[in-house]
């Protein structure tokens, strides 16, 4: 059986340097390898913003969007974002995002991403609602 990753959804909807330790926290408190805060109401939220920290190596699977462009953008540590073709084959044009660096992966580009540092801290920003249909794994 496949263990969750912890998250939750914050009321306030407001980002405060305090969530850095929060979801740093929540990483050891559920002896995970990856976690998150929700940064809009629900899933069908128009407008999706997640506060998401990975444990080193922690991968996200090969996937793509097809229904959305994301972005992302490193507050702490360093994040690969690898790209591929539909036969799984890496294109090449592999990033490495570290503090400060951002990345804008549009819709049906098959990528992964993978925590480069000991810890991984970063926002992910896409356009709800989230319908988990509309993402696609090799």
């Amino acid at each position: 059986m496949t263990k969750k990753s912890p998250f939750k959804f914050k009321e306030n909807l407001m980002l405060e340097t305090s969530d850095y330790e929060d979801v740093k926290n929540m990483l050891v408190d559920h002896e995970s390898t990856i976690a998150r805060i929700n940064y809009h109401q629900n899933l069908e939220s128009h407008f999706h913003t997640m506060l998401i920290a990975m444990k080193n190596n922690h991968a996200v699977q090969i996937h793509k969007h097809q229904d959305k462009d994301e972005f992302l953008y490193v507050l702490e540590g360093s994040l690969r974002v690898t790209f591929y073709n539909d036969q799984r084959e890496k294109m090449g044009n592999e990033k490495i995002l570290k503090n400060g660096n951002g990345i804008l992966i549009l819709k049906n580009t098959w990528h992964e991403i993978q925590a480069e540092s000991d810890f991984c801290l970063f926002l992910e920003n896409a356009p709800g609602p989230f319908r988990p249909d509309q993402t696609s794994y090799l």
